[in-house]
């Protein structure tokens, strides 16, 4: 039987994890461990492993699912994701852990995003930043702060261009004030709901949410389907819902290392930059281009850490933003502090 692609013997599949390797120092027993959950089942309980394995098997047995290897044969035409993606996620699988926050602590969770403004013929990156102090103690008191720094990147033209063209280029707003609420429930603050009962979500996950998510991979990733609309973009939107959750900071172990497992089998996952830099932070870029956008997360694949995401134009936008511009992406800082309002050094 036949995957219909492209096929890896055991030696390409060392060779994949070499090229990982060679941006990203991982040791050799980790990259032993990577290449032998991808190929243990295929050895199907002593029998002989095949010579060759096809790409999609490759790509499913890294989150132990036994399927046919027809999958490349979808009417999906980005095919399955590449054996060094596959390698990456595996990694940062094996190498997820949680971050123990003692009693009376907080989990400190600040996100840098810039997002694109437009105006007129010009574009540009603003940021904005979020930080969550979250207790130890799930139903004690929360703190968001949230603020735009008035830091800007001009992707098209200038300020000074917008200015002569009579446009107004937004100023950055006040710092914001401090959100309080039980089990982080900020959008019961807001609504006037009483706190803990805001329903969870892949954007927003609370303690129940993540409680009834899968901690298998196929299962999970058959949540994350079911959950996520079909807005014609592919798997790519699938890689959308998981930097969602991710973002927050708050995943388990047991849930991010499936849910790296459960991403290795999205269609048109491709390795995208071997040393992506966010706002100074670095990791490994998997991503999936839909046509117009490519969606990015990145990993550190040696610590299992989400690095955060980013979102790269592949054709020019109506507006004259030209392909390869970074339209937005955000950075996650996670450390353990004693209270609230305090930062990590």
């Amino acid at each position: 039987m036949s995957d219909g692609g492209r096929h890896w013997t055991e030696q390409e599949l060392d060779d994949a994890l070499d090229r990982l390797n060679a941006d990203v120092r991982v040791s050799d027993e980790r990259l032993g461990e990577a290449k032998d959950r991808m190929l243990a089942e295929i050895d199907g309980g002593g029998r002989r492993r095949p010579r060759v394995v096809g790409v999609a098997a490759s790509m499913l047995v890294v989150v132990g699912l036994v399927v046919a290897l027809l999958v490349a044969q979808t009417e999906n035409p980005l095919g399955p994701a590449s054996a060094e993606a596959v390698a990456t996620l595996e990694l940062a699988a094996i190498e997820a852990e949680d971050t123990p926050v003692g009693p009376g602590r907080f989990r400190y969770v600040a996100t840098h995003a810039w997002h694109l403004r437009e105006i007129g013929r010009t574009a540009y990156l603003a940021e904005t930043v979020t930080e969550v102090w979250a207790p130890a103690e799930y139903e004690r008191e929360w703190e968001m702060r949230r603020s735009e720094t008035g830091r800007r990147v001009w992707v098209l033209g200038s300020e000074a261009e917008a200015l002569a063209a009579g446009l107004t280029v937004n100023p950055p707003g006040p710092a914001g004030l401090p959100v309080k609420a039980r089990c982080g429930d900020f959008a019961a603050v807001l609504t006037g709901q009483p706190p803990c009962t805001t329903p969870g979500q892949w954007q927003a996950p609370t303690r129940e949410f993540i409680a009834g998510l899968p901690r298998e991979p196929g299962p999970l990733l058959d949540r994350l389907r079911a959950d996520a609309p079909d807005h014609g973009r592919g798997d790519s939107q699938l890689l959308i819902y998981a930097a969602d959750a991710l973002r927050g900071g708050l995943l388990p172990a047991d849930v991010r290392t499936p849910l790296f497992r459960a991403l290795a089998m999205l269609q048109g996952l491709q390795i995208t930059d071997n040393a992506a830099n966010l706002d100074g932070r670095r990791g490994t870029a998997v991503g999936i281009d839909d046509g117009r956008v490519r969606q990015e997360i990145i990993i550190d694949p040696v610590t299992g850490v989400f690095v955060g995401e980013r979102q790269v134009l592949t054709t020019e936008s109506e507006s004259g933003v030209p392909a390869g511009t970074v339209t937005g992406f955000t950075a996650v800082e996670i450390a353990v502090v004693d209270e609230t309002g305090v930062r990590p050094n």
